[in-house]
């Protein structure tokens, strides 16, 4: 009669009866064969599949079988937002979202655009999805994306400039270690609502053959010139300091 009610091979094998010290089963205890977690067993499978949607989501609990806490034929338990999504396949919008996020998070951190041919990051987001047919989007479509993106951010930061009233420039110089000489620019402002914006103008480098700390300085007052003639003649009576 036991026998008859233990579910067979509880749950395909994902779970096996605690083994005592003497050799014997405890037929009310289980041990979940994916993380070894100990569980009561009551006879009833409703406790073990739901260890295995909460902790282990991707394990196909739906084939071990029907359980047997059910009401007029269906599970009391409320299907999860990853059963019903499992399967479908990822929506134009979700796409394109992905898409966009994957450009920003390559261009942000500094990755190489080779990072979408990744077969391990192909595997996260199908998993993440529940779509097991989603495919990364080729090198190329990172690239428009990444573009489009800077276009998208730099038109952002020239309004803010053609907005502000009064902008403050400062130079940043440094020698890498292969003695090149590099210049970067970055605009100060504040806006109408009294908050600080900070970010870089470019990047520059510059061919500067002696360290004589006076060329450094005319090599920098020239391109904050530079940069603050092209601000004034967008902004009209926007004025630019030099620090």
């Amino acid at each position: 009669m036991e026998a008859a009610m233990k579910p067979p091979g509880l749950l395909q094998g994902k779970f096996i009866f605690k083994k005592l010290p003497s050799g014997n089963l405890d037929k009310t205890k289980v041990v979940c064969t994916l993380c070894n977690a100990e569980l009561v067993y009551c006879r009833s499978s409703s406790s073990l599949k739901y260890h295995l949607n909460a902790k282990h989501p991707l394990a196909n609990a739906e084939d071990a079988g029907p359980s047997t806490d059910v009401v007029q034929g269906k599970s009391r338990r409320q299907t999860t937002m990853f059963e019903c999504n499992r399967g479908k396949p990822v929506s134009t919008a979700l796409s394109a979202k992905l898409t966009n996020l994957l450009a920003q998070w390559i261009a942000t951190s500094c990755l190489p655009i080779s990072v979408v041919e990744d077969d391990g990051l192909e595997l996260v987001l199908q998993a993440a999805t529940g779509d097991p047919s989603y495919k990364l989007p080729a090198r190329r479509t990172i690239m428009r994306r990444i573009h489009d993106q800077h276009a998208a951010e730099k038109a952002a930061k020239d309004e803010k400039m053609v907005e502000a009233r009064c902008v403050a420039l400062t130079g940043d110089h440094w020698i890498s270690v292969n003695n090149d000489n590099y210049l970067c620019v970055t605009v100060h402002l504040i806006d109408a609502s009294w908050e600080l914006h900070s970010f870089a103008l470019g990047s520059h480098c510059k061919d500067i053959k002696t360290g004589d700390a006076v060329c450094i300085l005319d090599q920098l007052h020239a391109e904050l010139l530079h940069v603050a003639l092209g601000k004034r003649d967008r902004g009209g009576n926007t004025t630019v300091e030099h620090v």
